[in-house]
């Protein structure tokens, strides 16, 4: 009898605490697109975006208060140190920043997406490794829900 009066308000409890918490939702990982690199006719360049309509509440740069997205690059020490640039959806080069729509975006017109988070860029990298790679981590939270996913870009040199 004493265990049940125990359970009841640690439940209660557990239940309250839980109503002003986000939803994570690892579904953004389906929703990725990725443009060019290697086999498609832009092979010195990579870029991923989402569709902006795909995510509720997800906003972009040109709208009132944009989403915010964390974009995290990783494992890039053999891309940078041989030519490659990181691209951003803004100038931050890390952390935080806010999407761009694909009208802003640099060489994203006729992308199949219409927000830009991240791209590679290897136009003028040494062909010594190709093709170049690097992981690419995005967070955000937009209707409530938290969104992340992880995915590799990559790119081929051109010089």
């Amino acid at each position: 009898m004493k265990l049940s009066k125990l359970i009841l308000p640690i439940s209660l409890l557990s239940v309250a605490i839980l109503a002003g918490c986000t939803e994570d939702n690892n579904d953004l990982q389906g929703k990725l697109k990725k443009e060019g690199g290697p086999g498609t006719s832009t092979v010195t360049r990579s870029a991923v975006g989402i569709n902006q309509e795909d995510i509720s509440g997800f906003r972009n740069s040109d709208q009132d208060n944009p989403t915010q997205v964390t974009v995290t690059f990783s494992n890039t020490t053999v891309a940078l140190n041989n030519g490659c640039e990181l691209e951003f959806a803004d100038s931050s080069q890390s952390g935080s920043i806010t999407t761009k729509t694909t009208s802003s975006a640099p060489d994203e017109s006729g992308a199949p997406f219409n927000s830009f988070l991240a791209g590679l860029q290897c136009g003028d990298a040494e062909i010594l490794e190709n093709p170049y790679t690097v992981d690419v981590k995005i967070s955000f939270s937009a209707g409530g829900t938290n969104y992340s996913a992880t995915t590799t870009l990559s790119a081929e040199g051109g010089a």
